[in-house]
């Protein structure tokens, strides 16, 4: 599967990142080689393997979950692309017949 730079301006900026012509082709070049060795484990035959839930002897890594205060909100909204008073700001996706 080739990765064109256009692609690689789009993952940019969905990740907002401002990326020079260099790392465009750089990271081109790079995904092109994860997707290509992703493409080779593809071929693996794994059909006599069995499913593994976990890992074995690795135990659970979940927390309780439990709600806590954070104290630090305008830190957390500082890179809001856009805010309004202590919430982010986000376009409307849902329509009102």
């Amino acid at each position: 599967m080739g990765i064109t730079i256009k692609d690689v301006e789009h993952i940019a900026e969905l990740a907002r990142l401002e990326l020079t012509e260099d790392e465009k082709k750089l990271y081109a070049g790079q995904l092109a080689d994860i997707l290509g060795w992703m493409e080779e484990l593809g071929k693996a035959d794994t059909s006599s393997a069995a499913p593994a839930p976990h890992m074995p002897g690795t135990g659970t890594a979940l927390r309780e979950d439990s709600a806590r205060p954070f104290e630090d909100t305008a830190a957390l909204l500082k890179n809001a692309p856009e805010r309004e008073k202590d919430f982010f700001k986000v376009k409307k996706v849902i329509e009102q017949p």
